[in-house]
């Protein structure tokens, strides 16, 4: 049974990188004082705080710092400035094709899809990148992933983890993509990599290639190896023993 999980969502990467400034946070009802470190204490769980922040029916996270009852939701996110990902490259065919995250993109990555843990995998990422912790991206894909002359030497990849590091997170990206390959090279020659096994966060940006091989051969769309790779990946990423957001 193929598996459906987070894939890329380039949404991700504004609610990754979410400038996390005091008006933003007191917009949405963060009153637990005026100086700035005060509205991050609001935000960010302290690290010996018990129980952790519980989530209500809806997955919202709700805070656990005193005097501040607020909720994280997708107004949240969708307040703050996107990430625009790609504008130098296509904003010579129009503002639609700069592939800048909408409201659909933040719905999808913001609720589970296709396994009960994405969610849950996905929220543990974000809360120990917003406690100011260590953590580690790791990126799969093919040519337009792994970067070059044609985009300026600037991936995607780059792009987010500059940002990250300019808003102040402690976020370091290793590009294991490889031009021209999809899924099936991931899972006959990444799968060993400690920089994959030790990421807090995995990305799969293979739709493309996966798609090119998925109608090879007979023009008709059959079923193919791309398909069952992907599967066969998926299966391998989830079950690391440290749970990575996939």
């Amino acid at each position: 049974m193929a598996l459906r999980v987070l894939s890329l969502p380039i949404a991700f990467v504004t609610l990754a990188c979410a400038p996390l400034g005091v008006t933003a946070l007191r917009r949405h009802g963060c009153h637990n004082g005026a100086h700035k470190k005060a509205h991050l204490q609001c935000l960010v769980p302290s690290r010996v705080q018990k129980p952790p922040p519980a989530a209500d029916a809806k997955g919202d996270i709700r805070t656990a710092s005193p005097g501040c009852d607020r909720r994280r939701d997708l107004t949240d996110y969708m307040s703050t400035t996107a990430l625009p990902l790609n504008r130098t490259l296509w904003e010579w065919q129009g503002t639609r094709y700069q592939f800048l995250p909408n409201r659909s993109d933040f719905e999808r990555a913001l609720r589970p899809a296709g396994y009960d843990g994405a969610r849950l995998r996905l929220r543990k990422f974000m809360l120990k990148l917003v406690a100011g912790e260590a953590v580690s991206v790791s990126v799969l894909g093919g040519s337009m992933t792994h970067g070059g002359p044609e985009i300026d030497n600037r991936p995607w990849p780059l792009a987010f983890e500059e940002h990250a590091r300019s808003l102040g997170h402690n976020l370091m990206v290793h590009n294991l993509a490889k031009s021209a390959t999809g899924s099936e090279y991931a899972v006959s020659h990444l799968l060993e990599s400690p920089m994959l096994r030790s990421a807090d966060l995995i990305i799969i940006d293979t739709s493309i290639n996966d798609w090119a091989d998925w109608f090879r051969g007979d023009g008709r769309g059959s079923k193919g190896g791309s398909t069952d790779s992907y599967d066969l990946l998926v299966q391998e990423l989830i079950g690391f023993p440290h749970s990575p957001a996939v």
